[in-house]
C-alpha cells in the first residue's frame, strides 16, 4: 500500500515538473522571439541616417544652341531629396509651330523622368538637343553644388582662403570671374570681367551678378533675363571658382 502511494506521489511530482518545464520553456521562447526582433531604430539597416544627396537644393540655369543659333534656356529647380520640382524651357528664337510644342513636351518629359535622359522630339531635333544639353548642364551644376556644399559653405567657413579665377565663353567672348575667399571661409570679393560683351546689356548684367553672388555667398543666383548668355557664363565661372575653393 505504501509502495502504491509512493508511486502515485512520484508520478504526480513528475507531472508537475513537466508542466512547469513546459510553461517555463514557452515563456523563454516568447521572450527570445521578442528580443530577436526589436523595433527598427534610427541607425538600423535602411532606416538609418540618410545618405548625402546627389544634387544641391537650388535653381540652376543653362543654355544650348537652337535651330537658328539662338539660345534655348533651361531652368531646373531641385528640392529636398534630389527631386526635380520644376523645369522651365524658353527659346524665343525657335519656330513657334515646331520648336514651341517640342519645348513643352521636353519640359514635361524631364520633370516626369526626373532626368535629362529623355528622347528628342522627332520634328524638332535641333531644339530638342539644345534643351537636353542645357538640362544636363543644369544637373551637372546641381551635382557640383552638392559636392561643394555651395550656398552654405561660405557661411560655415568651408571654402579655403585664396583667390580663384575661371572663365566661360559668353555672348562674344570670355567672361572671367575672380572670387576672393577671406580667412573666415566666406566670399569676400567678386570681380566679373567680359570686355567683349555688349556694353549696354552684358555690362550691367555682370555688375548685377557680381553684387548678387557676393550677397548670396553662392553662385546659385538668377540669370539676368536680358543677358542670358553673359549671365550663364558668369554663373558657371563663379561655380567653378567655388568648386575649386571647396576641394
Amino acid at each position: 500500500m505504501n509502495e502504491k502511494k509512493s508511486n502515485g506521489f512520484t508520478a504526480l511530482l513528475l507531472t508537475l515538473v513537466v508542466a512547469v518545464a513546459v510553461v517555463f520553456g514557452v515563456r523563454m521562447a516568447g521572450g527570445t522571439a521578442s528580443q530577436a526582433a526589436p523595433a527598427p531604430g534610427p541607425g538600423d539597416g535602411q532606416g538609418g541616417a540618410e545618405a548625402a544627396g546627389k544634387y544641391g537644393v537650388g535653381t540652376y540655369t543653362a543654355s544650348g544652341k537652337g535651330i537658328n543659333g539662338d539660345d534655348v534656356t533651361v531652368t531646373i529647380t531641385i528640392g529636398e531629396g534630389d527631386v526635380i520640382t520644376d523645369v522651365q524651357v524658353e527659346g524665343p528664337g525657335e519656330t513657334p509651330a515646331i520648336g514651341g510644342p517640342a519645348m513643352e513636351k521636353l519640359q514635361a518629359a524631364i520633370l516626369e523622368a526626373q532626368s535629362a535622359d529623355v528622347d528628342t522630339v522627332a520634328s524638332a531635333t535641333v531644339t530638342s538637343e539644345a534643351v537636353i544639353t542645357a538640362a544636363k548642364d543644369c544637373l551637372a551644376q546641381a551635382e557640383a553644388a552638392a559636392g561643394s556644399g555651395s550656398g552654405a559653405a561660405g557661411a560655415s567657413g568651408a571654402y579655403k582662403p585664396g583667390v580663384y579665377t575661371h572663365a566661360e565663353h559668353g555672348m562674344n567672348g570670355d567672361v572671367t570671374v575672380t572670387i576672393t575667399i577671406g580667412d573666415d571661409g566666406s566670399i569676400a570679393d567678386v570681380q566679373i570681367v567680359g570686355d567683349q560683351e555688349t556694353p549696354t546689356i552684358g555690362g550691367p548684367a555682370m555688375e548685377k551678378l557680381q553684387a548678387a553672388i557676393l550677397e548670396a555667398q553662392s553662385a546659385e543666383v538668377d540669370a539676368i533675363a536680358s543677358a542670358t548668355m553673359t549671365s550663364n557664363a558668369a554663373i558657371k565661372s563663379a561655380q567653378a571658382c567655388l568648386d575649386e575653393a571647396a576641394n
